[in-house]
């Protein structure tokens, strides 16, 4: 989340905005390398019939995904804003 912050207080400047950017792209790898992660442990906690750890992960799941979501937006709309003006 601080990230995205920086990332849109640097909308202005496109040296800036490339720094968050960057940043947020190796984050945006290290949110799909957890997810498939939690996929496998999730599989896991299934076959063992865990439903409180099945549930704890799918509403982390959720939650990273909605990151992920929101991280993309502000970037694709950063993006267009930094460098169409």
């Amino acid at each position: 989340t601080t990230e995205l912050e920086h990332l849109k207080r640097s909308e202005n400047s496109a040296s800036l905005w490339k720094l968050h950017a960057d940043s947020l792209l190796g984050l945006l790898e290290v949110a799909s390398a957890v997810t498939e992660n939690g996929r496998r442990v999730l599989t896991t906690t299934s076959n063992e019939g865990d439903g409180a750890a099945q549930e704890a992960i799918t509403t982390s799941l959720g939650k990273l995904r909605d990151s992920v979501d929101l991280t993309v937006q502000t970037l694709t709309r950063a993006g267009t804003e930094t460098f169409a003006g």
